[in-house]
């Protein structure tokens, strides 16, 4: 099972996880990948962040680095 997560510098490069991502993981026969998560950098310091993580997977959205 794989979830891409993808933080890029901005929307022009969300289409990444369908055309890069998505067939590199089943190339190496990953059987289930899942609907991706695109964030622009500037959204890691977005307040609603946490909820936006936790319908994908329930971690801590502050638990990334900024960097």
């Amino acid at each position: 099972m794989v979830i891409p997560l993808v933080i890029g510098g901005s929307l022009a490069q969300f289409i990444v996880i369908e055309h890069s991502l998505r067939p590199l993981f089943y190339s190496l026969n990953v059987k289930h990948v899942y609907e991706g998560l695109y964030l622009v950098k500037k959204e890691l310091d977005h307040p609603g962040l946490d909820k936006r993580f936790s319908t994908y997977l329930p971690i801590d959205a502050n638990s990334f680095s900024k960097d």
